[in-house]
């Protein structure tokens, strides 16, 4: 997994691996280099 920093910085940053949730969702947040954010839930 990578996350991105910064707005606009251009670095990438390497996550790492989580347990399972109990709820067996996660929420995945993007920023882009606009600033924009978008999130959205997935089941896993």
């Amino acid at each position: 997994m990578r996350r991105r920093d910064g707005v606009g910085g251009g670095q990438l940053n390497f996550l790492r691996p989580f347990a399972r949730p109990d709820s067996s969702r996660i929420c995945i947040k993007v920023i882009n280099h606009f600033g924009d954010e978008v999130q959205k839930v997935f089941r896993v």
